[in-house]
């Protein structure tokens, strides 16, 4: 990840985008076996939970195939 931000952040935005990725990944680690455990209880099982966390996961995949290459997302069209 320390890679992708300094290509598609530069050397001077990196440590700012880094720290954005760390506390939402934080934050997932946080409240993710919370609500983990609110669906088992509510269902009767984990297999809601780890149905989430694939569709979560798909959404990912999803969202990083339309990425600009790194490096043309600020340029300009000449």
């Amino acid at each position: 990840m320390a890679a992708s931000v300094g290509d598609y952040l530069g050397p001077v935005k990196a440590a700012a985008g880094f720290s954005i990725i760390t506390f939402f990944f934080g934050a997932g680690q946080t409240i993710g076996p919370g609500l983990a455990g609110i669906l088992a209880k509510n269902t009767g099982g984990f297999s809601m939970s780890y149905l989430v966390a694939a569709g979560v996961t798909a959404l990912g995949v999803i969202v990083t195939a339309f990425l600009p290459a790194p490096g043309t997302a600020g340029e300009k069209k000449r």
